[in-house]
C-alpha cells in the first residue's frame, strides 16, 4: 500500500517534537529522581500543550465535554509516561 504524499512530514514532525522534548528536558534536569524528574515534567508539557490545545479546539470546534475531557486525561497520560522514559533514559 502506498504512503500518503504528506507522510514524510508528519514523520519530520515527530523528529522535531522528539529533538524539542528531549532538549527542554535536559536544559531543566534538577538532581532528583528520575521518575519525580519525568513526572513533572510531563505534567508542564501537558499544561502548555496538552490542555491548552484541547481547550483551544473545544472553543473553536464544539465537540462534547466528555471526549475533550477524555483526550485531555489520556494524552496527559501518554506525555507523563513519555517524559518518565526520557527522563530514565538521562539518569
Amino acid at each position: 500500500e502506498e504512503q500518503p504524499k504528506y507522510f514524510p512530514y508528519m514523520l519530520l514532525a515527530h523528529v522535531f517534537t522528539a529533538i524539542a522534548f528531549v532538549w527542554i528536558y535536559l536544559k531543566g534536569k534538577e538532581d532528583k529522581p528520575f521518575w519525580v524528574q519525568g513526572v513533572r515534567y510531563g505534567l508542564a508539557i501537558a499544561v502548555l500543550l496538552i490542555i491548552s490545545k484541547f481547550l483551544i479546539y473545544y472553543s473553536v470546534q464544539p465537540m462534547p465535554g466528555a471526549v475533550v475531557c477524555k483526550q485531555i486525561i489520556f494524552d496527559t497520560v501518554g506525555v507523563v509516561l513519555i517524559a518518565v522514559v526520557v527522563a530514565g533514559l538521562n539518569k
